[in-house]
């Protein structure tokens, strides 16, 4: 992980920061494939199975307004800078718990300029077993990608798992130092502390880590029915 400067701004809310202030977002018009449609509703360009293929939507897809539906980022963040210099392949990802049992339905991932090639995703076990994988298809050039899963795979409660995206020529989005204070985190999904970034180099299971960086991956998650937890739009907001 190569280091780099970091600006910050957030529009319509505070001023830009004086130069060298190393945290933490900048928010502008989504550019993602997944747009979200009134609260947490969205439309997919397109997903692929683990060999890749012609692009479908899987039946695991979630009805457009699903108020279930969770991720950590806000579908307008955008990280400073977009892409990490650094051009080797390497598997990059967060750490996540939920508070309540659910399904994790689809893997997202932040696209910069520089961040070519085909992205596959992988969901993990914290012993580093892989619980499913797939790859992205339909990617705009820029902006939140979003990978749905070809079924919904189980997620327990008081559980760590990785969600992670192989950069196959590197230029990831990184912003160091995120993580270094307090743990993000939305309804019953949230970080896993100052470790939550991770990569490894190659490809596999991500495991090392750097400066608390945030490797700007998400997920969607949908509790289980009748579990408690009070999902809302996705926040930036670290919470402790």
């Amino acid at each position: 992980m190569r280091e780099h400067k970091l600006a910050v701004s957030v529009a319509a809310r505070t001023p830009a920061p004086p130069s060298g202030d190393r945290r933490c977002y900048r928010f502008s018009p989504c550019l993602a494939t997944v747009l979200l449609v009134g609260a947490m509703g969205f439309a997919v360009a397109g997903c692929g199975d683990s060999t890749g293929g012609n692009p479908r939507l899987p039946p695991s897809l979630p009805p457009r307004g699903d108020s279930q539906l969770i991720s950590l980022w806000s579908n307008d963040a955008k990280p400073v800078p977009e892409a990490d210099p650094d051009p080797a392949a390497v598997e990059v990802g967060i750490r996540f718990r939920v508070d309540t049992p659910g399904d994790i339905l689809g893997i997202r991932f932040y696209k910069g300029p520089d961040n070519i090639g085909e992205h596959t995703v992988s969901l993990w076990s914290d012993a580093g077993d892989r619980l499913a994988t797939a790859t992205a298809v339909g990617e705009s050039d820029t902006g939140w990608q979003v990978v749905m899963l070809a079924k919904p795979v189980p997620v327990q409660a008081a559980t760590t798992y990785t969600a992670s995206y192989f950069a196959p020529t590197g230029h990831y989005s990184a912003t160091p130092e995120f993580f270094d204070q307090a743990v993000s985190a939305n309804g019953p999904l949230r970080t896993a502390g100052a470790t939550s970034g991770v990569y490894h180099y190659g490809g596999g299971f991500p495991d090392a880590t750097y400066r608390d960086s945030n490797y700007w991956t998400d997920v969607l998650f949908r509790p289980a029915s009748g579990s408690s937890g009070d999902p809302v739009a996705p926040s930036m907001t670290p919470v402790s």
